[in-house]
């Protein structure tokens, strides 16, 4: 077989080169998709590169394009309403992104790698808790503090979406737990109680998994006067 270098000098494949060289569309120009969508930017060599709005399957992306594909600062309006605005990079979101949901809510502020949360974020739920911390591949992992909406406040690490490691509790009562997970599974707990300002002592699993009326669960642990 004939190496590319020979390929390209061989007289028809010239020929074709030669007819896309004068006959691709570079500069700005509208094209048009019919019902589905458009584009009106800029073109280089027949393809999309530099600005340019383009609208397909009600899929809206204004900004920034290389080599057909979006590159660059740009925002995409989502058909369900959802707005996505920030750095692009082979056409997922790369860099500082927002999301905002379609009532105007900001859902989501910060990193984003390959089009997945990376790096560190502000994640807003639909339930009201939020969690500010690391992202890796879309999940939450390494530090971060999680806010419920009742006010309670989780410090502590983790690892593909799981708590992992040691974090504290903090309730709105005033009482302090805290934690050692192991993929999302508690290893110890230790609570604080306000009212008498101590902690109680360490109980690992084996401890957690007996049942308070257990003769062998250490009631000093949760400070319980009866069980």
């Amino acid at each position: 077989m004939l190496g590319w270098d020979q390929q390209v000098k061989q007289d028809p494949i010239q020929k074709q080169l030669h007819f896309l060289h004068h006959h691709a569309k570079t500069g700005r120009f509208a094209e048009n998709y019919g019902p589905e969508g458009r584009y009106h930017g800029d073109f280089l060599n027949s393809m999309r590169h530099g600005k340019g709005e383009h609208e397909f399957r009600g899929e809206v992306y204004d900004g920034s394009w290389k080599w057909d594909k979006r590159d660059g600062p740009g925002s995409l309006l989502l058909t369900d309403g959802t707005q996505i605005t920030g750095d692009w990079q082979a056409g997922k979101p790369h860099g500082t992104a927002s999301v905002v949901a379609p009532d105007g809510m900001m859902t989501y502020e910060g990193e984003f790698r390959d089009g997945r949360r990376h790096g560190l974020g502000k994640q807003i739920y639909a339930s009201g808790d939020v969690y500010d911390g690391g992202w890796e591949n879309g999940r939450q992992h390494g530090r971060g503090v999680y806010h419920f909406t009742n006010g309670d406040k989780y410090y502590g690490m983790w690892k593909e979406g799981r708590y992992h490691g040691q974090g504290v509790f903090h309730y709105t009562n005033g009482s302090i737990s805290r934690r050692e997970y192991s993929d999302g599974i508690i290893i110890s707990v230790q609570d604080f109680d306000a009212t008498c300002s101590r902690f109680g002592k360490s109980l690992n699993r084996d401890g957690l998994m007996r049942h308070t009326a257990d003769g062998k669960f250490p009631r000093e642990v949760f400070m319980l006067s009866h069980v």
